[in-house]
């Protein structure tokens, strides 16, 4: 197993395992709690953790660095918004329910391709791999973040 993760960034694997419990656990219908924020602001606010020290200690930030971070905001909350929109919401037992469609974890994989790809292109015309890695925590807390806004924005209208 450690040889399938060497050399990928703990915050990488963190991330994924993070998708992975999120894509499980609401595959099921699960009712829609206000607590739906919490994990996408910690995961922001680890990101920012993470990629604050990263970034002072960098000696140059270049314009393909700016750039592969506008790039991943647009993606994030691009796809959080799409994801969002697709998630099944009904009303039953005095609650607003949600489940994961095959739509959305198809998004999901589709997010992880291109921030996959991001990360390659950016690395590829020489972005700084604090750019290209570290801030798949606060992104990932975008994404979820944005995509729960829009569930519940979804679910107040029911």
């Amino acid at each position: 197993m450690s040889a399938v993760v060497a050399g990928v960034p703990p915050q990488v694997l963190l991330g994924l395992a993070v998708v992975v419990v999120v894509v499980l656990t609401r595959l099921r219908a699960r009712p829609i709690r206000p607590r739906l924020v919490i994990l996408p602001i910690v995961l922001i606010v680890a990101g920012i953790a993470v990629l604050l020290p990263a970034v002072m200690a960098t000696s140059a930030f270049h314009l393909v660095d700016a750039l592969v971070l506008t790039i991943d905001v647009a993606l994030s909350v691009g796809l959080g918004w799409v994801r969002g929109a697709s998630v099944q919401l009904h009303a039953a037992d005095d609650a607003v329910w949600s489940r994961y469609t095959v739509v959305t974890v198809a998004l999901w994989a589709v997010s992880i391709v291109l921030r996959f790809a991001l990360g390659l292109v950016g690395d590829n015309f020489g972005a700084a791999a604090v750019v290209t890695t570290g801030p798949v925590l606060f992104f990932l807390g975008v994404t979820l973040l944005v995509q729960n806004i829009v569930v519940r924005r979804r679910a107040s209208r029911l």
